[in-house]
């Protein structure tokens, strides 16, 4: 496993492949600054996962996509703002979520690039 991701967390997370596109979500304010320099991971510090410097995405093709999503978009959202989509395709090392109510979510510790957005969709 990864020493970024602290040992207390560890047990939730496997380290996952796949040539399917990710999806992230960000404001439509955010979107030309990522485009120029990608995105960087953060910690979240001091919300969940505090200590894992990392960028959140979610697996598309996971049942639990379609029933998480709204729990996400609201999390995401931010009053008044427009919300866009990022397709990702990355090469990057990711590690998926074993919490069995979160399966869908993908975790990437090293930085996205601009050439790794393969689309930018808009989403109300």
């Amino acid at each position: 496993m990864d020493n970024r991701i602290p040992a207390e967390y560890q047990n939730y997370w496997k380290p996952f492949r796949t040539k399917a596109i990710l999806h992230h979500l960000t404001t439509v304010d955010n979107v030309a600054a990522i485009m120029q320099h990608g995105i960087e991971s953060r910690d979240p510090s001091p919300k969940y996962w505090a200590g894992i410097a990392g960028i959140w995405m979610s697996y598309p093709r996971d049942p639990l996509y379609k029933i998480n999503f709204e729990h996400i978009r609201a999390h995401v959202k931010v009053k008044g703002e427009t919300l866009v989509r990022l397709h990702i395709r990355t090469r990057n090392d990711l590690f998926r979520s074993t919490d069995p109510q979160r399966t869908n979510q993908v975790l990437t510790l090293d930085p996205i690039l601009p050439k790794d957005i393969v689309k930018v969709e808009q989403h109300a």
